[in-house]
C-alpha cells in the first residue's frame, strides 16, 4: 500500500486545523466571555447585578404569620402538586429561621416567623409573600456564567462533555497549528542554509 506523501499529510492537517477551530469556536467565545465575567463581574458586569430587596419589613408585614413544618409541606405539595417532598431541615436562610424543603428540581424555603417563601433553582430566585404575591426575582448571573464556563451547558444533561471536547481539540488545534506555522520556517531555514553552505 502507498504510503501517504508530504502533501497529503499537510493537507490533511491544514483540513484539521481549520476544521476544529470551526468546532470549538462558539465554546471559546463561551469561555473567553464567562471567564472575563468570573473576574471582573462586579466592575464592568455589574448592570446584571440584582437590585439588593430589603427583607427587613418582612417583619411588618401585614399578612406575616407564624408557619409550621405542616403548612409548609403543604405549600410545596399546592406549588408542586403530585410530586413527592425531599429532604426537609431547619436552618437559618438570610438571618431568617427557614424550613427547607428539597423538590425534584428546586428548593422551597419558608419563614418560619413571617410565612414569606423562597422558590429556588440553580440559576433563578422567587421571593414570595405569605399570600403567594411575586415581591422580588433574582438571577444568579454568576452561577450560570460559572457553570457555562465549566460544563459549556446551562445543564448537566452532557456532564462536562462538551468542555471535554474543547479541551481536546483546542489541544490538537494548537499543535496542528505549530506544525502549520513552523514547518514552512523549517524548510526555508534549511534552504537558505543550503545556499550558503553550497
Amino acid at each position: 500500500m502507498k504510503k501517504p506523501g508530504k502533501a497529503a499529510i499537510w493537507q490533511f492537517t491544514r483540513t484539521l486545523h481549520a476544521w476544529l477551530g470551526i468546532l470549538i469556536f462558539p465554546l471559546i467565545i463561551v469561555v473567553g466571555f464567562t471567564g472575563f465575567y468570573l473576574n471582573h463581574a462586579r466592575t464592568v458586569f455589574a448592570f446584571l447585578e440584582s437590585t439588593p430587596y430589603d427583607e427587613a419589613q418582612f417583619e411588618e408585614w401585614p399578612t406575616a404569620r407564624i408557619t409550621d413544618l405542616d403548612a409548609a409541606k403543604h405549600l410545596a405539595e399546592t406549588l408542586w402538586p403530585d410530586t413527592p417532598v425531599g429532604a426537609i431541615s431547619s436552618d437559618m436562610y438570610h438571618e431568617w429561621p427557614v424550613y427547607i424543603l428539597q423538590m425534584p428540581d428546586a428548593q422551597l424555603i419558608v419563614s418560619r416567623e413571617t410565612g414569606h417563601y423562597y422558590t429556588k433553582t440553580t440559576f433563578h430566585r422567587k421571593t414570595y409573600s405569605p399570600d403567594g404575591d411575586l415581591v422580588d426575582s433574582k438571577f444568579y448571573w454568576g452561577s450560570l456564567f460559572k457553570w457555562l464556563h465549566v460544563r459549556g451547558w446551562p445543564s448537566d444533561l452532557f456532564g462536562t462533555l462538551l468542555t471535554d471536547i474543547t479541551s481536546i481539540a483546542m489541544i490538537v488545534f494548537a499543535f496542528s497549528g505549530v506544525i502549520l506555522w513552523w514547518f514552512p520556517r523549517i524548510k526555508k531555514f534549511r534552504r537558505a542554509m543550503g545556499r550558503i553552505f553550497s
